[in-house]
Parts: C-alpha cells; structure tokens; sequence
C-alpha cells in the first residue's frame, strides 16, 4: 500500500469513527507512512517538528495520537521497546497477520499469512486451550535474511 493510500485509509476509518481529521493527527499518519523501521513517540514527534510546520503538537499528544490510532488498528505496536509501525492492511483487525522483526537491523514487516496455514493455530487456541485471540497479530523476532546472510552494509 503506498504512503497515499494509508494515508487516505486512516482518514476514511477516522471519520467513520467519528473522530477528527487534525493537521497532528495527519502528521503523524504521515511520518509513519514514511517510516522505514518502528518509531517511538520521541522519534515521532523529532521527525514531525523537523519536516512539518505543525506547530501545536507536543509529546503527549503524539501519544494520544497513537492511542487512538491504535483502537483504530491503524498502527502496530512492536515490542518490545513499544515503538509503533503503520498498519497498512485493509481491514486489518479480521485476519491473524505476522509481524517479523529483524533483531540485528531492526527492520520490520508486516505479513500476510494464508488462512490454511494460521486455521490449525487458531483452532488450537480455541478449541484446546478454550483462549480466544484478541489481538490480530503475532510478531516473531529473528535474523532477516539480509542480516542472516551477512551482506547488510553497517
């Protein structure tokens, strides 16, 4: 999905929610659209005052910000250092999806799974440990395959 497309997602969910279209709002939509890796609130609210003219937005609002976005799955919060990714899958909260975390460069990836192969998981969970998932995602930490091959320029 491009960096225009989620953008226009969260405004469309935003309104259907109920909740305002702010210029704050936007600007951080917008710096996680563009992020490369998760961001911190910190690194969030940094990126906005250098590249935006947003002027009233401070460090709990951009908190308040992710809150909401949150409730609204339209971002990720990766562990665990609580940093927070762009959830760019349309209606994202109806399907299990894999969020892959390299722990040497830090990269992470928001993954489709096929259902046949989380429908085993799923009915395990429900069915034997009688636990219903709440969440909509699972992350698996590891090496990326750049990383496991040693040719990641640092």
């Amino acid at each position: 999905m491009s960096e225009s497309s989620y953008k226009e997602m969260c405004i469309e969910l935003l309104r259907d929610s109920g909740a305002r279209v702010t210029q704050p709002r936007l600007a951080v939509i917008e710096c996680l659209a563009d992020a490369r890796h998760p961001l911190s609130p910190k690194q969030i609210l940094t990126k906005i005052k250098q590249n935006s003219d947003v002027a009233d937005i401070d460090k709990v609002s951009v908190y308040r910000i992710l809150e909401a976005l949150l409730k609204l799955d339209l971002v990720h919060q990766v562990s665990p250092e609580g940093k927070f990714i762009a959830c760019k899958h349309i209606d994202c909260s109806l399907a299990l999806h894999i969020l892959t975390r390299c722990t040497v460069c830090g990269n992470t990836t928001e993954n489709d799974v096929p259902d046949q192969v989380l429908a085993p998981m799923r009915w395990y969970l429900q069915e034997k440990l009688k636990f219903e998932p709440k969440e909509h995602f699972i992350q698996v930490d590891g090496r990326c395959g750049v990383c496991a091959d040693g040719s990641r320029a640092d």
